[in-house]
């Protein structure tokens, strides 16, 4: 797999519809052969994402940091026992109490009723890729879905040496996309004895884009992917998907 497979395009693109959900009170572009089964979030943090659904396919996907008053959550990077793994490490407080409030109820109980032929993705931007790598490890355990494929882009760290241990030995299939000038996985840093680290596959790319934010941001990383592709894949944003998405 090249690092901008169309797989990694198209997930790109729905996790981009995930920010376009949240900035237009929940509207968004389903890609064609999908239909919307799910939105996740809570009152205290709307439209995080959505569940997507295909006849071979369920994806779930979830935004990054869209709001200032979100940034809390972002910021509480002490460490707490990962809590619904045994012996699974240590990960973020914000990170982990935020799936724990508004995103593992509604996934584990849409799971536990979902076919487990269909294969499951989970895609996240930033905190969201954080979210995914979470929640990826928990379902192993909870539903029948053993085998996810994880996508990130700009994710900051999850947890310590003994999650990342965990994640790596039962999740065989993430990709974990980062951008050497985006600062955000970079984050949180190590001090005294909280130490973060990345789990696998990681893969750096390159690319500036007007500054921290635009290097940040998912359109940003969509827009590379694409680019890598040499013109063989068309953008999904302007209105013309030509199967780009199309339900695998």
């Amino acid at each position: 797999m090249t690092i901008a497979s169309n797989r990694a395009i198209q997930l790109a693109a729905i996790v981009y519809q995930a920010i376009r959900q949240y900035n237009n009170n929940g509207k968004f572009k389903l890609p064609p052969g999908y239909k919307l089964a799910a939105v996740l979030g809570s009152k205290e943090v709307p439209y995080l994402g959505f569940i997507l659904e295909s006849g071979k396919s369920i994806v779930i996907a979830l935004r990054g940091t869209a709001a200032v008053s979100e940034l809390k959550r972002d910021l509480q990077f002490d460490q707490i026992p990962f809590p619904f793994v045994r012996n699974a490490g240590l990960t973020h407080r914000g990170f982990t109490e935020l799936y724990a409030s508004a995103l593992r109820e509604p996934i584990m109980s849409y799971l536990n009723k979902a076919s487990p032929k269909k294969r499951l993705y989970l895609a996240g931007h930033s905190i969201g890729g954080s979210l995914v790598t979470l929640c990826a490890l928990d379902l192993v355990y909870h539903t029948p879905f053993k085998q996810p494929v994880v996508y990130t882009f700009g994710a900051p760290k999850a947890g310590n040496p003994d999650f990342v241990r965990q994640f790596n030995r039962r999740i065989k299939h993430s990709t974990h996309i980062a951008n050497r000038y985006d600062f955000v996985p970079l984050l949180p840093p190590s001090f005294d004895k909280t130490v973060y680290r990345h789990v696998r596959y990681r893969y750096l790319i390159r690319f500036q884009n007007k500054g921290l934010r635009g290097s940040h941001s998912i359109k940003s990383y969509y827009k590379e992917l694409v680019r890598r592709r040499a013109g063989r894949s068309r953008p999904y944003y302007n209105g013309s998907p030509k199967g780009l998405l199309s339900a695998p």
